[in-house]
């Protein structure tokens, strides 16, 4: 093993130049034009560099001479580890020897005498320069515009902060184009009234408090009824608004007490006493939902739709006798809007539970044994319904006009 004679490092015997500083070794037969080619470069390079920096160079090597002769001779002097180390220490020392001071002002630009390490750059040019701002206005990429005067930059007033996300609201009723919002319309609420169960509930308290007095007046107005229609058998028209009239009693009736007022008999002959008015208004009545009916199709849809928007006229008649026959009907359409559908569910509700209890005695009453006992049921349950369902029926209906009429005063 041997030692490169510039650069002190290991190379192997028969190496010709150093693998590290590219020097000839030796007595190689291109030594001497290997010598030659590397002090031609080295003179390359010193025509480069300024004066200062030539004087620096041959500094330099002159320095990396002496220490490759001092290396030597220690190496020769003593074993390899510690030659290593003596020449790594040469080596750091001819490194700080070739950047002095003098050195470096002609190395990187600098002005002689300055000191400047290879790391040292250029400082970059002012933000004027690089983003095309004025001297005076240093301004860059990601810097706002300034507030403009008299309110702030997205049209707010002076001393409001504005942002953004803020908009401009338009005056009241006119639109982003210009032009003018049709007025707001708004719909009432419709006012609550008691629940079809608290309805059944009074109903059946009234019914329970004075079944045998109402009951007795609606089997006079149905013995009435059956009169008018016997006696009427040669003039049937005749007949009609008589019906008519006391089915208006019996309105009477129902309202008083479902309002927990005195019942009487005379009350059934209430509407003879208005008789034209009560006919016309009731009789008025029957035509519109008979001329419903007459649709094809939905007639028969329609015109149990339009008997509960006409079904408070002859409640309005008894009622309010300031309002006109044929106004009523007017009247008990917009007392209606909105409670139809609950009325028809009251009365439905009635029809299903009659009807399934029925049905339910009747299979009941198939069973050999004990079918007598169910079929006795159905019967005494039919004859109850017969009796008192138009009663509930009746007071049904005068609950939700006073329930109504209530809350729309």
């Amino acid at each position: 093993m041997t030692y490169c004679e510039n650069c002190g490092h290991n190379i192997e015997p028969t190496a010709k130049f150093c693998m590290f500083c590219g020097q000839p070794q030796g007595d190689a037969p291109d030594a001497d034009g290997a010598r030659g080619d590397v002090a031609g470069q080295r003179e390359e390079q010193e025509q480069w560099r300024s004066p200062a920096d030539a004087d620096g160079a041959q500094d330099d090597t002159e320095g990396q001479q002496e220490g490759s002769e001092q290396r030597q001779a220690s190496a020769d002097a003593d074993s390899a580890p510690e030659g290593t180390q003596d020449d790594a220490a040469g080596q750091m020392d001819e490194h700080e020897q070739h950047h002095t001071p003098a050195d470096a002002g002609g190395a990187h630009g600098g002005a002689p005498g300055q000191h400047e390490t290879p790391a040292q750059w250029r400082s970059p040019p002012p933000r004027s320069e690089m983003y095309g701002g004025t001297p005076v206005q240093q301004r860059g990429p990601m810097q706002r515009q300034p507030q403009p005067p008299g309110g702030n930059r997205y049209g707010g007033a002076p001393g409001q902060q504005g942002g953004p996300m803020q908009w401009q609201t338009p005056p009241a009723g006119v639109n982003q184009q210009g032009g003018q919002y049709p007025p707001p319309v708004y719909q009432p609420r419709l006012p609550m009234i008691c629940s079809i169960s608290e309805i059944y509930r009074r109903v059946l308290a009234i019914l329970v408090k004075k079944p045998i007095l109402l009951w007795g007046i609606s089997l006079m107005c149905m013995l009435l009824t059956y009169l008018a229609v016997i006696t009427s058998i040669l003039v049937p028209i005749i007949c009609i608004p008589i019906v008519a009239t006391l089915s208006f009693g019996m309105v009477s009736v129902y309202l008083a007490g479902y309002r927990n007022q005195p019942i009487e008999s005379a009350m059934l002959f209430t509407g003879f006493k208005q008789f034209r008015r009560v006919a016309g208004g009731m009789l008025w009545m029957m035509l519109w939902i008979f001329i419903w009916a007459l649709i094809p199709l939905v007639g028969i849809i329609m015109a149990i739709i339009k008997s509960y928007s006409y079904r408070f006229v002859p409640y309005l008649l008894l009622t309010q006798p300031d309002i006109g026959a044929t106004d009523t009907l007017k009247k008990s359409m917009e007392m209606t809007n909105g409670y139809k559908g609950k009325m028809f569910g009251a009365d439905i509700l009635v029809g299903i539970v009659v009807f399934v209890v029925l049905l339910v005695l009747a299979l009941l009453g198939t069973i050999r044994v004990i079918g007598g006992f169910f079929t006795f049921l159905e019967v005494l349950v039919g004859v109850v319904c017969v009796i008192f369902l138009p009663l509930f029926m009746g007071l049904i209906g005068a609950a939700f006009y006073d329930e109504i009429e209530r809350v729309q005063q």
